[in-house]
């Protein structure tokens, strides 16, 4: 283990900041594409982190975490820093909380493993069965108003979460309260707007130099206004993102990019828009066309029906998404999918999607790496995770998620980066260029007549590290194995 460690804090001092090259891929500071898959880390209850010490199937991200991820061919997590944990108090920035989420972010720089910093809401507020915004600033009325069910609060006034859990928490995003936040939030009532960007000024500042941080996602999955008030916001598609969406990002945009020019701002369109409406504009206008990133997530809804009916509505849903990405000429980074079980069915779901993303040379963050006590989800904290109970894989849902790939690749243009997962055929075709290094993760140990019956042109396979190659040569590299 400690040989282990010791290469790759080696491995670590060569790596480098991302930016987006002129094509919208990840690229380092040597030249060399990069891809990324991995884990969202969201603890969304207080205190808003992940124990860091020792390893727990459903609250830790340590050392022991960083190394089972690296080990295993992954390298980004998407990790919450919580709006209410940083700020408690209105206008006050807790700084030892935002210290702590450094620490986890230097801890992952030791394992060479990137982040991407997301300020995590579902439902807006814990007074809503949610989270992501403090109590200071909401209001609260009449929730869960006009649904009519047995709701019990606690002293602090909060909903017994067994009351919660009737029904799936998508559907209190009707509830009047829920809605009227959220226009609040927009509307920069009281200066709510101005907080929420003092807050991103400062994680933003305080990460601006962390080489594995690649950048900062605004919030994850905003409501498209008040469905109380304007149902056309809710289902009139790309109407939300236009009228809400682009004026606040725009806000939040400008309070990161005075401490931080350089990173990338990724955004969202509001969650339902499913079909991909999407933006007609980036938030930061041409100047920063090539530091902001489309951030959207795959779900169909009915995973567990069935199997066939949702891969035909992801490759629809992958499709559009992809097509408002080329339109707002920025990159584009799958950062939720799956939030599925240990089963067949569930993997065919993985596989299918993975394998468009492959097409799509896109990267990506499964919901999510552990159940972290998660009460706002559509599966469940014990199933949607990779581990069970007593610490073991769900061995179905890490083969799908465990699949070969380059994830450094010395060129400007990938022709083929692809693993499809019914055959077990990898390919990866590229022109390289020089200056930079080649670098594969290939789950099972391969001999040489796996890959060189078929063709490499110029080029050799060598292992660098468990499960780790580096591919040598220079010209049009054509590389194929089968697993």
């Amino acid at each position: 283990m400690q040989i282990y460690q010791t290469l790759i804090l080696i491995i670590s001092v060569f790596a480098s900041p991302i930016t987006l090259n002129e094509r919208r891929y990840f690229q380092d500071q040597n030249g060399a594409i990069r891809i990324f898959h991995g884990f969202n880390v969201v603890y969304k209850q207080a205190p808003y982190l992940p124990k860091t010490e020792g390893f727990d199937y459903m609250e830790s991200f340590s050392e022991e975490d960083c190394q089972i991820l690296s080990k295993n061919g992954f390298n980004v997590i998407r990790l919450h820093v919580s709006f209410e944990g940083a700020m408690p108090k209105r206008g006050v920035v807790d700084e030892e909380y935002l210290d702590k989420i450094l620490m986890i972010v230097r801890m992952a720089a030791k394992y060479n493993i990137y982040v991407i910093l997301d300020a995590h809401q579902d439902l807006f507020n814990r007074q809503f069965c949610g989270n992501g915004f403090p109590d200071w600033a909401i209001q609260k009325t009449d929730f869960p108003f006009p649904k009519t069910m047995q709701m019990r609060f606690d002293s602090k006034g909060y909903p017994i979460l067994d009351d919660c859990y009737q029904q799936k928490f998508i559907f209190f995003y009707s509830t009047n309260d829920i809605g009227r936040n959220f226009e609040m939030l927009y509307s920069n009532t009281n200066g709510l707007a101005d907080y929420y960007g003092q807050f991103w000024e400062r994680v933003a500042e305080k990460h601006k130099n962390e080489w594995n941080v690649i950048g900062y996602e605004i919030m994850n999955e905003p409501a498209p206004g008040n469905f109380q008030n304007s149902m056309v916001d809710y289902i009139w598609p790309g109407h939300a993102n236009k009228k809400y969406l682009i004026p606040f990002y725009q806000l939040i945009h400008n309070y990161i990019r005075k401490v931080d020019k350089e990173k990338i701002i990724f955004f969202e369109s509001d969650f339902l828009d499913v079909l991909g409406a999407g933006f007609d504009q980036n938030i930061g206008g041409q100047e920063y066309e090539n530091k902001e990133v489309f951030s959207y997530h795959v779900y169909c809804g009915i995973e567990k029906i069935s199997s066939l009916i949702c891969n035909r509505i992801h490759q629809l849903m992958y499709y559009l998404k992809m097509r408002n990405v080329n339109d707002l000429k920025i990159g584009g980074f799958l950062t939720e999918f799956g939030a599925v079980g240990d089963d067949q069915k569930s993997k065919d779901i993985l596989d299918f999607i993975l394998d468009k993303a492959d097409s799509y040379q896109q990267s990506w963050t499964y919901w999510q790496y552990k159940g972290y006590n998660d009460h706002t989800t559509m599966s469940t904290m014990y199933e949607e995770g990779l581990f069970y109970e007593d610490g073991s894989f769900q061995q179905l849902k890490l083969s799908a998620l465990k699949r070969p790939y380059a994830y450094q690749i010395c060129t400007d243009f990938i022709e083929t980066n692809q693993y499809y997962s019914e055959t077990r055929e990898f390919f990866l075709s590229f022109k390289t260029k020089v200056g930079c290094q080649t670098k594969i993760f290939i789950p099972n140990e391969i001999n040489s007549s796996q890959v060189f019956d078929y063709k490499c042109q110029n080029c050799q396979l060598l292992l660098i590290q468990e499960q780790h190659y580096e591919v040598v040569g220079e010209g049009n590299i054509e590389l194929y194995f089968q697993l």
